[in-house]
């Protein structure tokens, strides 16, 4: 029995859609919306898969007679009318992606996967929103391509919204407002802040404080509430003079330090912000690990290169592009695939937080 059909409510009245022009507008989302079920159930009666009550398929099927709906791109010709590639799209400017060694590794991860499984990669970048623009009408609409992974980097993106009116297999690094439309591969960010507050709590740390990445990203709020969380069960104080948030690069953990009140134990939410944060604590002639511990996140390789190495907290970064392509696959292999997998984090001991 299919779940997520809306049959309990009133299907929109049928506009008919003879004329190409018109027809051509048309999303199965509109089809869904049309005949009063959701956007899945109307993906399984198109392409002939999943169990579905004969009443709710005739419902979707006379929807798609009367309009004259045909997809950019069924299940069934993408098997057979593949391009092999799929796009990469990052919602950030150029200069930000490139000087961010995190998304420079997610890159590499999501390129070495798709080469071993044939596929070839474009990689989307805006350096303005009306960028955006040009995805949509150049690329998604003519479907150049077989699908998308996309990095949910804010926690608001109105480009997901756009993309989900169109028919394209599309999975999110990281939690999407559209979990019946697009799959999404998580990290469980939460359990990582957790992990680097009970850190810094073992190792005898009282003033702990937190440079956090960006609130309005997923990531950086996550990471946020899971340290709080810890020290507000161990009733341990986290003023908001030992709290700064920056932008995950170095020179924000290295500028934000300085405004830190005193602190013996400091988490900073990226890696690169982590080193920056080293740097700061010593132009205030503070030594670490001995005055101040600090746990990192990430472990990128500049973790255990630095100088004393960091202690981080560390993310399955190939992983998540491995994870992200495979969902992806599956999801141009039958478009009603929609799944979500979060990944674990643990925690890498190293000197910065030896004591």
């Amino acid at each position: 029995m299919d779940r997520n059909d809306r049959s309990g409510t009133q299907p929109d009245t049928v506009v008919r859609a003879r004329d190409p022009e018109v027809r051509g507008r048309l999303t199965l989302k509109d089809i869904a919306r049309m005949a009063g079920v959701s956007r899945t159930t109307a993906s399984r009666v198109l392409n002939g898969r999943g169990e579905v009550r004969p009443e709710v398929r005739a419902r979707v099927e006379a929807v798609i007679a009367d309009t004259g709906y045909t997809p950019l791109a069924s299940a069934r010709s993408l098997v057979s009318n593949r391009t092999g590639l799929v796009g990469f799209v990052v919602p950030l400017r150029t200069a930000a992606l490139v000087q961010d060694p995190y998304f420079v590794a997610l890159l590499q991860g999501l390129s070495r996967g798709a080469t071993r499984r044939g596929l070839a990669v474009a990689l989307f970048l805006f350096d303005d929103e009306s960028d955006q623009d040009g995805l949509v009408d150049r690329v998604i609409g003519p479907r150049r391509i077989d699908g998308l992974v996309m990095s949910a980097y804010h926690t608001q993106d109105e480009l997901l919204d756009r993309l989900a009116t169109y028919d394209v297999p599309t999975v999110t690094m990281g939690p999407t407002a559209w979990p019946d439309v697009f799959g999404s591969v998580m990290v469980d960010n939460v359990e990582g802040g957790r992990i680097a507050a009970r850190h810094l709590l073992e190792i005898g740390c009282t003033r702990p404080g937190l440079v956090g990445g960006p609130q309005d990203t997923q990531s950086g709020a996550e990471r946020t509430q899971g340290f709080r969380e810890v020290l507000a069960e161990a009733g341990v104080a986290l003023p908001d003079g030992r709290v700064r948030h920056g932008d995950f690069t170095e020179a924000s953990g290295e500028a934000l330090v300085a405004e830190l009140d005193d602190v013996d134990g400091l988490f900073v939410a990226s890696d690169a912000m982590a080193v920056g944060a080293v740097r700061g604590l010593r132009a205030r002639g503070l030594r670490v690990p001995q005055d101040v511990a600090v746990v990192g996140y990430d472990d990128l390789p500049l973790a255990a290169e630095h100088d004393p190495p960091l202690t981080t907290v560390r993310q399955p970064i190939e992983g998540i592009a491995v994870a992200a392509l495979d969902m992806l696959v599956d999801l141009i292999e039958d478009p009603t695939h929609v799944s979500t997998s979060t990944l674990p984090v643990e925690l890498v001991r190293r000197a910065s937080t030896a004591r």
